[in-house]
């Protein structure tokens, strides 16, 4: 089997009951004996994607694991294998990333057809070159930055809506806004 060779160093029970009491050096054991499978196989189903996908990947993963294991929902006495385990999390977090890679292309799409806002009449032309200003300097983030802002304040979506869409982490797309927020401001500041 795939990960065998480092499940015979490390019996399945016992490594599972220090990776769910938390114990530091049993997740830093996993992710020394998992990651470069993981790494590996996940890049074989996702093929062609950057290594940055690759990492959160495979960090979902391994987070989604260990935190699996330690709110109950694995029993090495039921017989199943740690390896079983890890590779129904880990099919199931590459066909998240490939629906999360759909939804993301349909909105970098859309992102580049955001429709210009409505204005008065006295303030369209101030207001106009403003949103192209704004338009602009978006266009110029990162992809990941672009998406999570455009979600937030064009689709005026909450950071948990988000969350779902793009299938990542609250916290990591509330840090996305964040440092989004701050490249943006950094790059409006040299329009000026």
């Amino acid at each position: 089997m795939f990960f065998s060779e480092n499940l015979r160093m490390h019996p399945d029970s016992d490594f599972i009951r220090q990776l769910i009491d938390g114990v530091p050096q049993a997740e830093k054991k996993f992710n020394d004996l998992f990651k470069d499978k993981i790494w590996e196989v996940v890049s074989y189903h996702l093929g062609e994607i950057s290594r940055e996908d690759i990492e959160d990947v495979v960090a979902e993963i391994r987070l989604a694991t260990v935190k699996s294991l330690q709110t109950g929902k694995f029993d090495p006495e039921k017989g199943s294998s740690l390896e079983s385990y890890i590779f129904g999390i880990l099919y199931k977090k590459i066909s998240d990333f490939k629906k999360y890679k759909n939804t993301r292309r349909h909105i970098n799409n859309t992102i580049e057809t955001i429709p210009e806002p409505a204005f008065e009449a006295g303030d369209y032309l101030e207001r106009k070159e403003e949103a192209e200003k704004i338009k602009k300097v978006i266009s110029k983030l990162p992809k990941k930055y672009q998406e999570v802002l455009y979600l937030k304040f064009y689709k005026d979506l909450r950071v948990s809506e988000i969350s779902e869409c793009i299938q990542l982490a609250p916290r990591r797309v509330s840090e996305r806004i964040h440092y989004g927020l701050k490249l943006f401001k950094k790059h409006y500041e040299k329009i000026k």
